[in-house]
């Protein structure tokens, strides 16, 4: 989704700090009447100014709600959906016998249609293939190609890594610990708590 709200297709080369940057621009006027005190990047004996001395749940909600719309327009890269990049991680990074289709469809959270259709795109795309599983003949593993994984390197979630990755490591651990909660917490009410909450723990994690 470009500044003014559009969809971004495939091919365009709109980086994660690019709807960062238009959101920060668009969000400021709403400081007021979300509750953000004046954010001035000075520092004082109790922290940074930058940080708002006053918080509204309403005004955190849309802040969040613009990151997630953010990071799915950004999705939109290289050929590939959102749904078709996630997939594609999904079988790069999962152990060998959870890459099946009914893995991501339980990783996603999602019905088996869509996430079948998701599957099918990427193997005709050549960035996945269909392996048989020795442990159960009535599924196949997902393998990724090695086009898969020469396109995994210009994932579009790296430019978002890349802006979290210039965050001082306490902030980054308390968006972390939020962000847990906040997924669990609405995941649960959907029956899908425990599932959510691992998946997050085993993304968060460091050895």
């Amino acid at each position: 989704m470009d500044q003014e709200g559009r969809l971004i297709g495939p091919g365009n080369k709109v980086t994660t700090e690019h709807f960062i940057a238009g959101a920060v621009g668009r969000l400021f006027p709403l400081r007021k009447a979300f509750g953000f005190a004046k954010v001035t990047g000075r520092m004082t004996g109790k922290g940074p100014i930058g940080m708002p001395r006053r918080v509204r749940v309403k005004g955190v909600a849309s802040l969040l709600e613009q990151a997630a719309r953010l990071i799915h327009g950004a999705g939109h890269s290289e050929g590939l959906y959102p749904a078709q990049w996630t997939a594609l991680r999904y079988f790069a990074e999962a152990t060998p016998q959870a890459r099946t289709a009914a893995g991501l469809m339980r990783y996603q959270n999602m019905a088996m249609s869509p996430v079948a259709r998701t599957v099918r795109a990427l193997v005709e795309k050549g960035l996945v293939s269909r392996q048989p599983n020795p442990r159960d003949g009535r599924s196949d593993l997902i393998e990724v190609t090695p086009e898969g994984r020469a396109l995994l390197r210009f994932d579009p979630r790296n430019n978002l890594e890349a802006v979290l990755g210039r965050l001082p490591s306490d902030q980054l651990a308390s968006l972390a610990l939020a962000l847990q909660t906040v997924i669990h917490t609405m995941a649960d009410k959907e029956g899908a708590g425990s599932r959510m909450d691992e998946a997050a723990k085993g993304d968060c994690s460091q050895p």
